[in-house]
C-alpha cells in the first residue's frame, strides 16, 4: 500500500473527495422539485456542508491510516484494516453530524436517522474500496517499475565488469615492470571503480559519477593512447543532480 502519511497522497485524497462532493450536490438537480430559486439560494450551502462532512471523513481517515500503516507491514492486512477504519470513521462522523443536526434543528426521526447512516456507510464502503484498490495497484506498479529499472542497471553493470576487468588487468601487468608508479595509480583507480560497482547504493550525484568516469577514462587511455579522445562539456549541468550509479 502507498504511504498514507505522504503529502501527495493526502492532497490526492482531498482533491478526489471535493470532486465527489460536487457530484453528490449536482446530481439531484436533474430531479423534479428543484427550482432555479432553490439552486440559487441553497446550492452553495449544500456544497459547503457536503464538502465539510466528506473532508472530515477523508482527513480523519488519512490520519488514522497513517498511524495504522506504521504498525502493520503486510499489504493485505493494511488494506483490510484501512477499509474497516474508514467505515468506522464514517460511522462516527455521521453520528456526530446527526447529533449536531438534532441539537440545532431538533430532527428526531428514527427513519431519517437510519436512512442517513446507512446511506453514508454504503457510499463510503463503495468509494473507499475503489480508492484503496487504486492506491494498491498504483503502489504495485511503482514497485515493479523501480525493480525493473534496478535490474536493468545491475544487468548493465554486470556486462561491463568482465570486459573491463580483463583489460585493466592486462594494462596493469604491462605497466608494473616499466612504470610502477603509473601502475599503482591505475590500481587505485581500478579499486575505486570496483568499490563503486559493489556498493548497495543505486544512485549517486553527478559530481561523484564524473569522478568515476575520469578514473575510468584514465585507465582506458593507457590502452587506447592517442586513439581515445574525450571532451568534457558539463558547464550547465548541476553537479548535485542524482542519477543511477555507473550509468555514465
Amino acid at each position: 500500500m502507498p504511504n498514507f502519511c505522504d503529502v501527495y497522497t493526502v492532497f490526492l485524497v482531498v482533491l478526489v473527495t471535493e470532486l465527489l462532493a460536487f457530484i453528490f450536490v449536482l446530481t439531484p438537480l436533474g430531479k423534479t422539485g428543484y427550482s432555479w430559486d432553490y439552486i440559487q439560494n441553497n446550492l452553495l450551502t449544500d456544497l459547503a456542508m457536503t464538502s465539510l462532512f466528506m473532508q472530515w471523513i477523508s482527513l480523519l481517515s488519512m490520519v488514522a491510516l497513517c498511524g495504522v500503516q506504521r504498525l502493520l507491514y503486510n499489504d493485505v492486512v493494511i488494506g483490510i484494516v484501512s477499509y474497516i477504519t474508514i467505515l468506522l470513521i464514517t460511522y462516527l462522523v455521521s453520528e456526530f453530524m446527526w447529533w449536531i443536526n438534532n441539537f440545532f434543528l431538533g430532527t428526531e426521526s428514527t427513519f431519517q436517522y437510519q436512512l442517513f447512516l446507512n446511506r453514508n456507510l454504503i457510499i463510503s464502503a463503495i468509494i473507499s474500496a475503489i480508492i484503496l484498490r487504486y492506491f494498491y495497484i498504483q503502489h504495485q506498479w511503482k514497485n515493479k517499475t523501480k525493480a525493473l529499472t534496478t535490474a536493468r542497471v545491475q544487468a548493465l553493470q554486470a556486462r561491463i565488469r568482465p570486459h573491463f576487468l580483463f583489460n585493466s588487468m592486462n594494462t596493469i601487468a604491462s605497466l608494473i615492470r616499466f612504470e610502477p608508479d603509473k601502475a599503482e595509480r591505475v590500481v587505485e583507480d581500478f579499486a575505486d571503480l570496483f568499490r563503486a560497482s559493489l556498493t548497495d547504493n543505486q544512485h549517486t550525484t553527478l559530481q561523484a559519477e564524473l569522478r568515476l568516469c575520469k578514473q575510468y577514462v584514465s585507465i582506458e587511455a593507457l590502452r587506447f593512447e592517442k586513439r581515445l579522445t574525450v571532451i568534457w562539456d558539463m558547464d550547465k549541468i548541476p553537479q548535485d543532480a542524482s542519477l543511477p550509479l555507473l550509468s555514465l
